[in-house]
């Protein structure tokens, strides 16, 4: 377990599936300590795409960004398979106290039924 472990931060590829690295400790790496893939600092690159992300997603809660009818974005679907939806829902749900004006639900699997039961 402790090579798994040091070869994840390290930057190995031990996503046998996809044959890439995971960068679950680069997304996390606020310290900004370089992580290097196959030789080159992918910290740069996360940094970036997590402020893409901020700003897109203060642009949609500000009513900023609108939909295609040109109303405030009210409602965020999230479609999970797998256990990929957990993410999400402990957002959602560690939000939910201090209100959003932004509805998710969350698919879980192919069913309609989170999304038909929206008060």
């Amino acid at each position: 377990m402790r090579d798994a472990i040091a070869q994840m931060f390290s930057g190995e590829k031990i996503n046998e599936t996809e044959k890439r690295a995971v960068l679950h400790v680069a997304l996390r790496n606020r310290s900004n300590i370089p992580i290097y893939v196959d030789g080159v600092d992918v910290m740069p690159e996360v940094n970036s795409v997590l402020k893409q992300m901020e700003d897109f997603s203060g642009s949609i809660i500000s009513g900023e960004w609108r939909g295609y009818s040109g109303k405030e974005i009210t409602d965020i679907i999230n479609i999970g398979i797998g256990g990929s939806d957990l993410g999400p829902a402990m957002v959602t749900e560690a939000l939910r106290p201090i209100g959003s004006p932004i509805s998710e639900p969350i698919l879980s699997r192919m069913s309609m039924e989170p999304i038909s039961q929206k008060p």
